[in-house]
Order: C-alpha cells, then sequence, then structure tokens
C-alpha cells in the first residue's frame, strides 16, 4: 500500500485524517469545513506544527535583549511543541562544533522543513546575549541534507531556507556516503529502521550520531503503534554488539535515560562514532550544559526556556556501563 493511500499504516483498516470545523455549543451541533485523508493530512498537520516553532524561534530571536527572559519563556513554553527543543538544538550545534570543521555537513532522517535552523539560531543568540563560550558557528556555512517521506517537506525546507546549502530528497541513497553530524528522533528512527544492522548502517554514514531511542532490552520487539503502523524497536545487545564489530562507541545521557519494567525498554540519548569524536563532543556539550545552568540559576526564565532538567544533563556513559547500573539496581537480571 503506498504512503499516498495510507500514510503511516500498514492496515487498510487505519487512516490517517485531518478534520477543520465549528461546534456550535448552543444547538450540540458540528459542521466539518474541511477533511483531508493519507498523507495530505499528516503534510497539513505537521507543517502547521512546525511553521509555528520556527516563527516562535524568529520572534525570541528578536526580542531577545529588548525583553526579560521571564516573559520569553512564557512565549516559548506558550509556543514550543516540545519543551526540550532548546536543549536539542544545543546538542546539534556542539556535534557540529566539536569537529572543528568549517563547513560542516549535517543530516537529519525526517527534517521536515529544516525548522532546527531557526532553533539553533536562538541558541546562539542566547550563548552571546551572556557570552556563553559556545564556538560560533555560521549556519550558512553549514551543508544541509534532510531525508523525508513528504516531497511536500522536502520542497518547502529549501523554499523556506534559500540562503543556505541544502539537499533535501526522499532517497537517502543519492546522499554523500560520508557525512559529519546525524540527528534524528526515536519516532522517526521507529519508522525509519527495523533491524540492527540497518539502524547501524545509518548511523555510520556519519562521523558523530546524536540521537534519541527506546530499545528493547532483550531481542527485538515487533510492534503496532497508535498510527497503525508496525514498528521494530531494535536489541540493544545486538545493537552494542554491532558497535563493537565496527569499532564504534556509543554513550548514553545518564539524566534522561529511563528503564520501562512494562514494555522492558529503555530509552536514551546518545552519541555514536568513533571514541575519540564522541570525547570532543561530550566534553563540548558538558561545558555548554554547565555555563547555561549556571547562567539558570541567576535567571528562572532560562531555566523554563531549556527545561532546566536539559541544562543539567551533562553526564554520559558507556552504555554498557549505563546497563550494568541496572543490572546492579536489580531493573534488570544480570548478564
Amino acid at each position: 500500500m503506498s504512503k499516498e493511500q495510507f500514510y503511516g499504516t500498514d492496515q487498510p483498516t487505519t487512516i490517517s485524517y485531518l478534520e477543520f470545523g465549528a461546534i456550535d455549543m448552543e444547538n450540540s451541533r458540528k459542521e466539518i469545513w474541511d477533511f483531508r485523508l493519507h498523507q495530505k493530512a499528516y503534510d497539513w498537520l505537521m507543517l502547521a506544527r512546525y511553521a509555528n516553532d520556527m516563527v516562535a524561534y524568529a520572534n525570541l530571536s528578536s526580542r531577545l535583549g529588548n525583553e526579560p527572559l521571564n516573559v520569553l519563556a512564557d512565549y516559548y513554553e506558550e509556543e514550543m511543541h516540545h519543551a526540550e527543543d532548546a536543549s536539542l538544538n544545543l546538542s546539534k550545534l556542539c556535534a557540529l562544533a566539536s569537529l572543528g570543521k568549517t563547513n560542516p555537513s549535517f543530516f537529519e532522517l525526517g527534517q521536515t522543513v529544516f525548522g532546527c535552523i531557526e532553533g539553533m539560531d536562538f541558541i546562539q543568540s542566547l550563548a552571546e546575549k551572556r557570552e556563553v563560550s559556545l564556538p560560533k558557528m555560521p549556519l550558512t556555512d553549514v551543508h544541509w541534507y534532510g531525508v523525508d517521506i513528504s516531497e511536500y517537506f522536502n520542497d518547502l525546507a529549501k523554499r523556506m531556507h534559500q540562503g543556505y546549502k541544502m539537499v533535501t530528497t526522499v532517497d537517502l541513497d543519492s546522499l554523500p556516503k560520508k557525512l559529519d553530524v546525524f540527528f534524528a528522533k526515536g519516532v522517526t528512527l521507529l519508522y525509519g529502521v527495523h533491524t540492527s544492522d540497518e539502524f547501524l548502517k545509518l548511523l555510520n554514514r556519519c562521523r558523530c550520531a546524536i540521537f534519541d531511542y527506546s530499545f528493547s532490552m532483550n531481542k527485538e520487539q515487533v510492534t503496532t503503534i497508535g498510527t497503525g503502523k508496525t514498528v521494530t524497536y531494535v536489541d540493544i545487545n545486538e545493537f552494542e554488539h554491532g558497535c563493537q564489530k565496527l569499532g564504534v562507541s556509543l554513550f548514553v545521557r545518564k539524566e534522561t535515560a529511563r528503564y520501562s519494567s512494562e514494555t522492558d525498554r529503555v530509552f536514551v540519548d546518545c552519541v555514536f562514532g568513533e571514541e575519540s569524536v564522541c570525547n570532543e563532543y561530550m566534553q563540548l556539550d558538558r561545558t555548554m550544559r554547565q555555563q547555561f545552568s549556571s547562567w539558570a540559576k541567576e535567571e528562572p526564565g532560562l531555566q523554563r526556556i531549556g527545561n532546566n532538567q536539559f541544562w543539567e544533563s551533562n553526564e554520559w556513559l558507556p552504555v554498557t556501563q549505563y546497563l550494568e547500573s541496572l543490572r546492579s539496581e536489580g531493573k534488570l537480571p544480570r548478564a
């Protein structure tokens, strides 16, 4: 079944839809003014969501320095879809800067309209306001690569960022074989990869990969999620073994990692790559978060813009050490 007919589902009985209308509260009557299905429903909803984030970041950047951070924090909390978005954009900047390249490349799987550019621009402006020592990275010097199943988003991302070096496509294989920084959200990876080997091959295209993901703790788990789509949760033990075979390292952010005994899965923020590359990234990430965290103690508004737990999330562990800590706490059986 094509994605145009049944976006996000393997089941023809489950479809994506978008409905817009009005409810007459007095007469208990509902009117539907527009109704869309499948890919169009997804595109229209997600465009509204991500365009709203982009406009919010642009407004935050222009208002920075003219209004108190508490006022800007109110606006951030009201407009941003994910509270941790500012923290994620700091991670992306640290990954780019840690490589020490003049014209690095950045590859996002599921980039939609590349709204991270406006978010990263805001974080740079925020850092400059307090002289946080975030290395300056002109975003127009970055080579941006995006892979998205939506042709609409791939087209629109370039139209909305015409001053940037940008390639967007539905075809992963059309991208250069080796890039610098990779980023993806876990939900995108659930849709996009279905085996440990496929996952590792994707990440290994880049020198430094940052992502979040929910790993199965014992064999891969195949299940159907809310959209009706069948997804696979990769086994973390098989994935770790694959890392060893490739000679690469996997580290997890300690403060945000969480294990669910109900699903037998662990959610982790990760950095993947050669150990020396990961170390450079983690050191810069740690330094930046310590500086932002110190500033947030003086400025309550900053705590809310970054969601303070994310500013303070600066401890990294090798995945083997993190898993051993779960076993020592009795949350996992001994290997």
